[in-house]
């Protein structure tokens, strides 16, 4: 598990002294205008926004979309068999070029 943080750059090794989870630069949020329709029409996600009101660079990289097969929990939320094919996607985001999260929807 430790190698798949590290090779995600979602955390940093120091020798002699552990792992630890790499600082995320903070992102304000607006609630009132992260989802703002001119920003869907702009084709900018809600992060993508809040980052670059924030000064920041922010990027995502689109890891995986395609079936898969819904595990008992996910199965269970979406109100459909466990084992059920689903369309999942797994995505990385990054500002000013360093990870600070994944996600799988």
């Amino acid at each position: 598990a430790v190698a798949e943080l590290r090779a995600t750059q979602l955390i940093e090794t120091h020798h002699g002294r552990g792992s630890f989870v790499r600082s995320r630069p903070p992102v304000q949020r607006k609630s009132s205008d992260r989802f703002r329709r001119t920003h869907r029409k702009a084709g900018k996600a809600a992060y993508l926004a809040e980052a670059e009101q924030a000064g920041g660079k922010p990027s995502v990289t689109v890891l995986f979309i395609g079936p898969a097969e819904a595990p008992q929990e996910i199965a269970e939320r979406l109100g459909v068999p466990a084992g059920s094919q689903i369309l999942a996607r797994k995505r990385r985001y990054f500002r000013e070029g360093v990870p600070t999260e994944e996600a799988t929807s």
